[in-house]
C-alpha cells in the first residue's frame, strides 16, 4: 500500500526511495510509521505525510495513523532499494 505513494518530484515511491524507517502496530489498532526525508527542508513533507495517513487508514480495523518524522537520521543513496536506485539513475544520468 505504501508503494503507491510517490515523491512527486522524483516519481519514485517512498518505499523504494528509502523513506520508510519503521512501522509499529500499537494498542487499539493504532499505527505509528516513522519516516525520513531526503532533505530536512523537503517542500513536499506535508503532502507525503498526508498521503501515508490517507492510505493506511484504508486498512480495515485501523483506528489511528501517526506519522513521525525522524530528523536525526540523514537519508543517503544506500537507503534506496535496488529498484529505486535504477530509477533514480535513469533520472540523473
Amino acid at each position: 500500500m505504501l508503494k503507491t505513494i510517490k515523491d512527486p518530484e522524483l516519481d519514485i515511491n517512498i518505499v523504494d526511495l528509502g523513506l520508510l524507517k519503521d512501522i509499529e502496530i500499537l494498542d487499539n489498532n493504532r499505527i505509528l510509521i516513522t519516516i525520513i526525508f531526503t532533505s530536512s527542508f523537503c517542500p513536499l513533507a506535508d503532502y507525503i505525510i498526508a498521503r501515508i495517513e490517507q492510505e493506511v487508514k484504508k486498512i480495515q480495523g485501523v483506528t489511528t495513523v501517526e506519522v513521525k518524522v525522524d530528523k536525526d537520521t540523514i537519508w543517503n543513496y544506500d537507503m534506496m532499494t535496488e529498484k529505486g536506485k535504477k530509477k533514480i539513475k535513469g533520472l540523473l544520468w
